[in-house]
């Protein structure tokens, strides 16, 4: 019985150490960022957003890699990126987090301020995906630092910070 015991105590946390607990592990890469081109396919309205919500795109373009983003009417920015790993599943649950700058968003129709937006999501994995913001109006065009964020619980999986200045 002491060599059971023994070897419950000794193997279990070696094969754990090892990495036999067969626990996903995710890589998340950003595979290029800066100035967007996109069509918009769908509006999903959001409540609590200060945009309002979010727009579903396919056939985005990469206009310009960089961080440094011009606050223009008409102007999207944000990133590409992929989650991928082994032992994954197909889709997994995200929070995409926009930190703005400290003097924030107000919008003037709800005279709502917010410095920041999130919303969660299922997201596939093994995937080329996009995350962005798009100024429509001029209340959004706000100078400063905008930090976009892919997290999993409190885990940041990407994150990328944008400078963003009056040209």
């Amino acid at each position: 019985m002491r060599i059971i015991k023994y070897f419950l105590i000794i193997f279990i946390p070696a094969l754990l150490f090892l990495g036999f607990d067969n626990k996903p592990e995710l890589k998340t890469r950003i595979m290029n960022y800066g100035i967007y081109q996109s069509q918009i396919n769908e509006r999903v309205l959001e409540e609590g957003m200060v945009s309002g919500g979010l727009h579903l795109r396919e056939e985005i373009t990469l206009v310009k890699q960089t961080d440094r983003i011009p606050a223009e009417i008409g102007t999207r920015f944000g990133f590409k990126y992929i989650i991928e790993g082994e032992n994954i599943p197909e889709d997994i649950k995200v929070t995409f987090v926009w930190n703005f700058p400290e003097t924030g968003l107000k919008d003037p129709e709800t005279n709502k301020l917010s410095i920041q937006d999130q919303v969660t999501f299922n997201v596939k994995t093994n995937k080329e995906l996009y995350i962005d913001y798009g100024f429509d109006y001029t209340w959004e065009c706000v100078t400063g630092n905008w930090t976009f964020q892919i997290k999993q619980g409190d885990t940041i999986l990407a994150a990328q910070t944008f400078e963003v200045y009056k040209p």
